[in-house]
């Protein structure tokens, strides 16, 4: 039962010159030649805390009863149409089922890959005890039905369909400095999302997933920014 916590600053900037290869292209690039049928694990455990650039305060976001199975790990005897197989799953804030597949090849140069993420139904209001630390706006309201995106991604570049229908969504906008405070500026802005900006229902139009990958970052992030541009679309 793996445990793990990451804590990031983001008040400072990003740096690193070192590139992070897509796995089947990370384990090619590895010394040490190996062949692994499959690893597994369960009731997994991942905490990452945040110091946001916004509000300089700290936001929390945490996945538990994690599971995972990963077959064909290798970098030897790779033939044509060998893939890397990710199968995956958690719930995340307590709250919601996430499960993710992920299908890579071992040929293509660019590390091809197949993700589909399914989440299931949930609460807007689960998030605010992130969002607000980390952006200052929380969900007055909302109730998220469907989430599923299937999406390929390469070393580059990810492109792919999401569904995500909701129902209800309405937002609000706190202070930066002082999240327990409404300026008029806010009120401003919660009038003009909620009634001109943001759909509140949105039970058949289909998002549209693309994100140019940024090599220095892990894989980890590149799905995650892959899946919220589906959802901000």
């Amino acid at each position: 039962s793996p445990h793990l916590e990451i804590g990031r600053d983001k008040t400072h900037p990003f740096f690193s010159k070192n590139v992070k290869l897509l796995p089947t292209n990370a384990f090619q690039k590895m010394g040490v030649k190996f062949k692994i049928d499959s690893v597994q694990f369960s009731e997994g455990q991942i905490r990452y805390i945040e110091k946001s650039r916004i509000t300089h305060k700290e936001a929390t976001l945490y996945f538990t009863k994690l599971w995972g199975l990963v077959r064909n790990v290798k970098n030897i005897d790779i033939k044509e149409g060998d893939t890397l197989y990710i199968r995956g799953g958690g719930r995340f804030l307590d709250s919601a089922t996430v499960n993710i597949r992920v299908r890579e090849s071992y040929r293509d140069t660019l590390a091809g890959f197949l993700m589909t993420t399914q989440v299931s139904p949930f609460h807007t209001s689960i998030l605010n005890p992130t969002l607000v630390p980390m952006v200052a706006v929380e969900f007055q309201s909302g109730y998220v039905d469907t989430v599923q995106m299937r999406a390929i991604g390469r070393e580059y570049l990810s492109l792919g369909k999401m569904k995500f229908f909701y129902r209800n969504l309405k937002v609000n906008f706190l202070d930066k400095t002082d999240t327990s405070r409404h300026s008029a500026k806010n009120v401003i802005l919660k009038f003009a999302a909620n009634n001109f900006v943001i759909r509140s229902n949105n039970s058949n139009k289909i998002g549209v997933v693309f994100f140019e990958r940024d090599r220095h970052r892990a894989v980890f992030q590149y799905w995650i920014k892959m899946i919220l541009s589906g959802v901000t679309t």
